[in-house]
């Protein structure tokens, strides 16, 4: 009885656990899965690879002549950092190979160009 009642509590923490290191939320576990099939570009040769994203956070969403547009930092699994930005979960561009403070920069950079192109119509 002592055993069966230990074995419980052991899988009720397994599964606390579990819910607990799954911390993405809907929308970058969505963007992850969308630019895991999606080739990167990385300067400086501009070639597209292929790359496998370690973590992802949304840095920004924006609204505009209803299309939801979204920007993501992205850390890569050999450490590199990137940013994309999807439109209606659409790529529009994925770009690693940068430091993360430079990743950071221009994620930002990304999404105040393209609300500045659509004539401050984003929300």
């Amino acid at each position: 009885m002592k055993k069966a009642l230990a074995l419980i509590l052991f899988l009720m923490l397994l599964a606390c656990l579990m819910g607990c290191a799954a911390s993405d939320s809907p929308e970058e576990t969505n963007a992850k899965s969308i630019l895991n099939l999606t080739q990167a570009t990385a300067p400086p040769s501009e070639e597209p690879i292929d790359v496998e994203i370690k973590d992802i956070s949304l840095v920004k969403t924006q609204k505009a002549y209803n299309n939801d547009y979204e920007y993501y930092l992205v850390e890569t699994e050999s450490n590199e950092w990137g940013y994309a930005e999807l439109r209606n979960e659409e790529v529009l561009c994925f770009y690693v190979g940068y430091p993360r403070s430079e990743a950071e920069t221009r994620c930002n950079d990304a999404a105040t160009y393209r609300l500045s192109n659509l004539g401050g119509l984003g929300e």
